[in-house]
């Protein structure tokens, strides 16, 4: 058997493989920003990347002040509307939502100095249901199921039920301002 030591390629070899290596494990990273990847890999401290501060916590880039200011510019996008004193209200930045008025006073007299950030809710309804993919673990590859009448019923009400229904409420991207509280 011969080996030869030399490749001939019409071609020149190019680099496929560029990346950074991590100095105190030896994890290896690839692509764009694998410097700055590699780096933090088994960083212990973390300066914010706005401020230069401080971040507290290895799972954040960001310090808290940074953070907070991101996600005050961030609603001060949002458009303004009128309460209308039955949808529920979050506050984006203390992570707190108020389902009624009176509960809406009393935070704001435990929290003299509280700033609200509220958004309007958005409610959110269920998935609709398929039988295709309630039954996918029991059927073969490809296989549909074909359901007699009172199934497709069901089905149709149980859908029309999950449409009209509102399980929960997720902060929308209306803010509101001003808020009476008498």
């Amino acid at each position: 058997m011969t080996t030869t030591s030399e490749f001939v390629s019409k071609e020149p070899v190019e680099s496929i493989l560029e990346g950074h290596r991590c100095g105190d494990c030896g994890r290896f990273f690839q692509g764009g920003g694998s410097d700055r990847i590699a780096r933090y890999c088994c960083a212990t401290d973390r300066k914010c990347d706005d401020c230069g501060n401080a971040v507290g916590s290895k799972s954040w880039t960001v310090c808290r002040g940074c953070r907070d200011l991101r996600a005050i510019a961030k609603w001060e996008k949002f458009e303004i509307v009128e309460w209308d004193g039955e949808t529920p209200l979050y506050d984006w930045i203390h992570d707190e939502y108020f389902f009624d008025e009176d509960y809406l006073r009393d935070y704001k007299e435990d929290h003299p100095h509280w700033v609200p950030r509220l958004v309007v809710c958005e409610p959110q309804h269920g998935r609709m249901f398929e039988l295709d993919e309630w039954c996918c673990d029991e059927l073969c590859e490809d296989a549909e199921t074909e359901p007699t009448k009172e199934v497709s019923a069901a089905i149709s009400t149980l859908n029309a039920w999950l449409k009209s229904e509102i399980l929960s409420w997720r902060p929308g991207d209306q803010r509101v301002v001003v808020v009476k509280l008498s």
